[in-house]
């Protein structure tokens, strides 16, 4: 991209109707997020996975490239790729908004939760260990009315898509709430959607996913990506405008005589 940029401010001086120089400014812009982006194997690397989480310069573009891929395999028609992409992007939500509070899925240390009282303030004043025992009765209490029933009632040190969302519940994450009040309604739009990619041939399926599942599962995940960027104050149109893929194909400068 460097490269490609430099060739361009170059030839600019003397020429201004070469291939892609309609896309001088947007390619400049996407050189920059992948110089933020370029920096995350180095924290990676060195175990700091949960700076990439609550840093928004690296998992907001993180999010939009999962999208902008997704959206991309989607016009191939390649509907598995596209759904396992999405199904990244949820996870990426989950794992966001959990980080907010201290929380790293594959390593959930339930004893040290930066909780927002603005958000439970029932739990404002109380020490650790009862904010923890209230916590846990509510995801028992939300399993319950997902599920039925509550099972053993254990926490798990490495959680999953669905099990994330629950906690965001139980702590009043708006990510998880719903305007009616019915806010487990949207853990069961989850759990479905989850059944939906493990249909995939690239979860647990033996079978494509079909177009019209895809749509409804792309609309659902869209949604939520949405709700994100409202919650963290991202312009979402305009980031998604960065993102997308460049295809030269599509420059005003594109040879398009027929043989």
């Amino acid at each position: 991209m460097q490269q490609l940029n430099r060739e361009i401010r170059r030839d600019r001086r003397t020429h201004r109707q070469f291939l892609l120089m309609d896309y001088a400014e947007h390619l400049c812009a996407q050189e920059e997020v992948l110089g933020r982006l370029v920096q995350i194997p180095e924290l990676i690397a060195a175990k700091k996975q949960m700076e990439v989480l609550t840093d928004r310069q690296y998992i907001i573009p993180l999010m939009f490239t999962m999208y902008t891929n997704a959206c991309v395999r989607e016009v191939q028609e390649k509907y598995d790729m596209a759904t396992l992409l999405l199904y990244r992007l949820l996870e990426m939500i989950e794992q966001r908004r959990l980080a907010v509070y201290g929380l790293y899925v594959s390593r959930m240390d339930y004893k040290n939760i930066r909780y927002n009282f603005e958000q439970r303030p029932d739990l404002e004043g109380q020490s650790p260990e009862d904010c923890f025992s209230q916590l846990k009765n509510d995801i028992n209490d939300i399993k319950k009315a997902l599920y039925g029933r509550v099972g053993n009632g254990y926490l798990p040190e490495q959680v999953s898509l669905l099990e994330g969302f629950v906690i965001l519940q139980a702590l009043g994450d708006p990510i998880s709430r719903m305007a009616n009040g019915r806010h487990v309604d949207k853990l069961k739009r989850i759990r479905s959607m989850v059944y939906l990619r493990n249909n995939s041939i690239f979860a647990h399926g033996l079978g494509p996913v079909g177009k019209p599942n895809f749509e409804k599962f792309k609309k659902f995940a869209e949604e939520m990506f949405r709700e994100l960027c409202a919650i963290e104050d991202v312009n979402f149109a305009a980031e998604k405008r960065v993102m997308e893929w460049v295809n030269p194909m599509d420059s005003e400068y594109y040879s398009r005589t027929e043989a």
